[in-house]
């Protein structure tokens, strides 16, 4: 999926940075998929569920329009697929202006000020 993007989403951003984010976000899928499924007995039901709120988690922070930065922090720690749509929205704003990701600024236009290293760590914890 990596390579996929890199190529053709995120042309101007170093291709193994972007593979390398999207191995660091499986992982902690994998992981909040495994803690999320500890909460249930039935292998089948705790399967559906967590799939519903992946895709819920995913959906609601664009639907919602999030927009501070404190918020964008606590959900992006908190929940890690709202962490890979803010990182792709990050990604995205910086592909808008032709530009590669700078990990260490934050966003041109960008409605929160965290800058792109904040959400690989939260990845990482």
């Amino acid at each position: 999926m990596g390579l996929v993007l890199s190529i053709g989403v995120f042309a101007t951003t170093s291709k193994t940075f972007v593979v390398i984010y999207h191995l660091l976000a499986g992982l902690s899928l994998a992981s909040f998929s495994v803690f999320g499924a500890s909460f249930f007995k039935n292998a089948q039901l705790s399967g559906i569920t967590l799939a519903l709120v992946t895709i819920l988690l995913g959906v609601l922070p664009k639907v919602l329009g999030i927009t501070g930065s404190g918020t964008v922090a606590v959900l992006s720690v908190l929940f890690v697929p709202c962490n890979y749509v803010f990182f792709i929205i990050f990604m995205a704003r910086h592909e808008r202006q032709k530009m590669a990701t700078d990990l260490v600024s934050a966003a041109l236009q960008s409605p929160w000020t965290l800058p792109g290293i904040v959400f690989l760590v939260f990845l990482i914890i």
